[in-house]
């Protein structure tokens, strides 16, 4: 049996609805479905799983790997709508309670999540043409830096010139390599900045050496490691997202990089 998803990304939170049979062929499905939600960087994720079935009881643990991965990035919360019965049971046999907050239905778990605070955001759709993304993703950047730091936020100032070298290089990369429709999303999550590059290509970013980089006219992923606090990426229905967090305050050392497996520390 397949398992279907949808998402209602009416912001704040994004809603995932499941339905369909939970298994560890279908499993992947979930974290593609929670990954695509985290790609529009909302304040929370719920996951509704009253038109779900499981096939047994481990696969359920997939709901806590979706929730580290969005602690992780974008640092938003994930939690479960389940009405009780047979999902339900299981989870409480696993107790999954105890690393993702499982509500009994839709209505509470949106309720729950009201106190939330919404990150401040940009989003952009952009072309793949060198000459006027670059430039307007720029732009972006800095306006959102302005706009959300002016006369209140030194660290936000701070990070500013980081940040537009650091989307400089994201936006590069997915011209490169990816060649399609590029969405740019910056937000404001205390206490990072975060920008975010989604493309449609599924291939996973590349690390290269400094001696074979292969950008338009910049340094590539390398000085994005650099610059960054973290950075990482997760595939999505329609590709990939790329994502960077820059600390308000001067960067710590020891930068690092977050596969969808692996999230950096």
């Amino acid at each position: 049996m397949r398992l279907a998803w949808e998402i209602e990304t009416d912001l704040p939170v994004a809603v995932i609805r499941l339905a369909g049979e939970l298994s560890v062929e279908t499993a992947p499905e979930v974290r593609l479905a929670v990954a695509t939600a985290l790609a529009i960087q909302p304040a929370a994720v719920v996951v509704d799983l009253a038109a779900l079935t499981a096939a047994d009881d481990v696969v359920r643990t997939v709901f806590s790997e979706c929730a580290r991965s969005a602690a992780a990035w974008p640092g938003c919360p994930v939690v479960l709508s389940c009405p009780s019965g047979d999902v339900a049971a299981g989870l409480d046999r696993l107790s999954v309670s105890r690393s993702v907050v499982v509500h009994p239905d839709l209505g509470q778990a949106l309720a729950a999540l009201e106190e939330v605070p919404a990150p401040l955001r940009l989003w952009q759709r952009l072309t793949a043409t060198p000459s006027i993304t670059g430039p307007a993703a720029r732009a972006t950047v800095v306006a959102a830096c302005e706009t959300w730091g002016v006369g209140e936020d030194a660290g936000l100032q701070h990070v500013a010139n980081r940040a537009e070298l650091v989307v400089t290089e994201l936006i590069s990369n997915a011209i490169l390599h990816a060649k399609t429709e590029i969405e740019l999303t910056v937000a404001l999550r205390e206490p990072f900045l975060h920008i975010s590059v989604a493309d449609g290509s599924g291939a996973p970013p590349r690390l290269m050496s400094a001696d074979s980089v292969e950008t338009v006219g910049g340094r590539g992923l390398i000085l994005v490691e650099a610059l960054a606090t973290k950075w990482g990426y997760l595939p999505t229905r329609d590709g990939k997202v790329v994502w960077a967090m820059l600390r308000l305050d001067p960067p710590r050392h020891g930068p690092g990089v977050a596969t969808p497996d692996h999230p950096a520390n």
